[in-house]
């Protein structure tokens, strides 16, 4: 019995590990996400940066965590707000954020930006742009 107690404590255990995907340069650290939404994910946050992208991956050793939300924000007609992620870069200034949906429109990402700080490649967010928590 204490065999089968301390095979399923690894079992469970294991699944806390963060998994890792690489997207270019980045990796991203997938935790409690399947790898192929933190791709997607991580991919646009790598997009969305754009002119930040190269200082923001300097600052954060090329490394983004991509998390779940407890809950999806209101998020626009483009996106479905059945289940929005969080992509975390950190950098020494703090946290580089964006709050992501699925895309309803077909695109080539298949994800779009809900929410997030202000360095994320936009020029200021709208005044009711979700913040990341």
């Amino acid at each position: 019995m204490r065999g089968l107690v301390a095979v399923m404590v690894i079992l469970l255990s294991a699944c806390d590990i963060p998994t890792t995907v690489k997207v270019g340069e980045w990796s991203a650290l997938c935790e409690g996400v399947g790898t192929g939404d933190c791709r997607g994910v991580a991919a646009l946050f790598v997009n969305n940066l754009a002119w930040s992208g190269e200082s923001v991956f300097i600052q954060s050793r090329g490394i983004v965590s991509i998390t779940p939300r407890p809950a999806c924000p209101t998020v626009p007609d483009y996106a479905d707000p059945a289940f929005c992620w969080q992509a975390t870069a950190l950098v020494p200034s703090g946290p580089i954020c964006m709050v992501v949906a699925k895309s309803r429109v077909a695109g080539p990402l298949g994800f779009g930006q809900v929410g997030g700080d202000d360095l994320t490649g936009r020029l200021g967010p709208p005044p009711d742009w979700p913040r990341c928590t």
